[in-house]
């Protein structure tokens, strides 16, 4: 088609050209008509070199046309966060144009690349030449989040499609990290989702912990997607599921409908070779919690509280406070309940969710951990709790003693590294005696850290001694 495209250009240069009929009247009648002549066969030759120049580059098109340059599309109208980049690779085994977003943040920019080198590359080990075109959704969600949708399509060399999937990043620009289904949805979500499958049309079966991570956060909804591409998804709408929503800002509904709170971040310079500790405090938060937690600011220690629900709503700003500063949240039931092991399963949720929900409310938060009352659990507390359970390993008995002197001595004879040590923040002595032990505790080596990090750098040990028990929660 090329040739024919050359032929037409030059038939129509030749039509362009009008010789004038020439007059033969002047003397001898020729010397005119020869110099037309002459002229006319250096225009001949001015579109022959013409023709060539035009057929070569007919053959230059011809011999340079990229056969898939229709498998390079994209849309245009749905890339609304980052700087589009497409790469094209042309190997024997496969022809692969990717389109993908740049940030210029290391954080989210590695997990595109993660996303480049590993779930497209597992495509690409095939029999025959395929062609893998990827093109991707962005969208900036209340200048808080970022979404990104890659939908990646493996094709034959006729172009039929042999198989579509949509791979999903999810990014919180104030934390800035990667986020998880636990960032976006909050309490027992499982049986949120699993509920909402049966109307979704989604194999209920396919609901799972281990299952949930691919999905789109929206201004309206958050979308989990449970199919090959965008044909099977879980929708949950913020305003009709408050209670069960994560996210925090002012635009989203949920229990805590605010600027998201960003915690300073303590146990940064944690030496794993040296001796560590976490001190945890039960039943409060009190009048004293804020006494407290100012003396483990000074000592550049850490701690973790484990709270009651009715002392979270009456000192809210306490837990608001708390959770700022960078102190590790834990739950500790609502009522006190001596023997959890007792409750029916409904009773069991209300006592954990219900202490959930105040602590979330204060500051947009959850607890990490649940400890159950005097220490009470079984299998159907921890299927019921999304959390780990705490116990302890070094007992202070400041309930009992309430003697400064007494509290401390219990922990100095008891203490190893590794050690959870428990105490009140309700009492006046267990705070004084916590108080007071920080600068003996450290002047001995250890480092004293919330349970996070303790579960870091000892989680082995904690877990096999039964300090840390992993939620059976599905």
């Amino acid at each position: 088609m090329y040739f024919n495209d050359t032929y037409d250009i030059i038939k129509t240069l030749f039509q362009g050209i009008s010789i004038k009929k020439l007059s033969m009247i002047n003397k001898g009648g020729f010397p005119m008509y020869e110099k037309a002549k002459k002229r006319n066969i250096k225009i001949l030759i001015a579109l022959l070199c013409l023709a060539v120049i035009a057929g070569s580059y007919g053959i230059y098109v011809f011999m340079t046309k990229d056969p898939y340059k229709a498998y390079t599309a994209y849309k245009e109208d749905n890339k609304k966060a980052g700087t589009m980049k497409h790469e094209v690779q042309d190997e024997e085994k496969f022809y692969l144009s990717v389109y993908y977003p740049v940030f210029d943040n290391e954080v989210l920019d590695q997990a595109v690349s993660a996303y480049r080198n590993d779930k497209i590359q597992s495509d690409l080990k095939q029999n025959s030449k395929i062609i893998i075109n990827v093109d991707y959704d962005s969208y900036d969600i209340f200048d808080a989040y970022i979404s990104i949708a890659f939908h990646q399509t493996l094709m034959d060399e006729d172009g039929h499609a042999l198989k579509t999937t949509t791979s999903t990043i999810n990014y919180d620009k104030k934390r800035n990290k990667i986020m998880e289904t636990k960032d976006v949805l909050r309490r027992d979500y499982m049986s949120l989702l699993r509920n909402k499958a049966k109307d979704a049309n989604v194999d209920v079966e396919k609901v799972t912990k281990n299952n949930t991570n691919n999905f789109i956060i929206g201004e309206k909804e958050v979308r989990f997607l449970y199919g090959n591409s965008m044909d099977r998804m879980i929708t949950i709408p913020y305003d009709e599921n408050k209670e069960y929503i994560a996210l925090t800002n002012p635009n989203i509904p949920s229990l805590y409908q605010k600027e998201a709170i960003v915690p300073k971040q303590k146990d940064q310079n944690i030496d794993p070779n040296k001796p560590m500790i976490a001190f945890t405090f039960d039943d409060g938060p009190s009048d004293l919690t804020l006494k407290l937690m100012d003396a483990f600011d000074k000592y550049d220690a850490n701690a973790t509280f484990f709270m009651v629900g009715p002392n979270v709503e009456r000192r809210s700003d306490v837990v608001k406070e708390m959770y700022a500063r960078g102190f590790q949240l834990g739950n500790h039931t609502w009522t006190h309940e001596k023997e959890l092991t007792r409750l029916t399963h409904a009773q069991l949720m209300k006592e954990i969710y219900d202490t959930q929900d105040a602590i979330f409310k204060a500051c947009g938060h959850d607890a990490d951990y649940l400890r159950p009352p005097y220490g009470s659990y079984d299998t159907n507390v921890l299927k019921a709790s999304i959390m780990p359970v705490a116990y302890w390993g070094v007992d202070s008995e400041d309930w009992k003693s309430r003697n400064v002197d007494s509290i401390k001595k219990e922990i100095l004879k008891s203490v190893f590294d590794g050690a959870i040590i428990l105490e009140h923040d309700i009492y006046g002595t267990s705070v004084d005696a916590a108080i007071e032990l920080l600068p003996e505790l450290k002047a001995k080596g250890y480092q004293i850290v919330s349970l996070d990090t303790l579960m870091k750098y000892r989680g082995d040990k904690l877990t096999k001694s039964s300090y840390i028990t992993p939620s059976l929660y599905e």
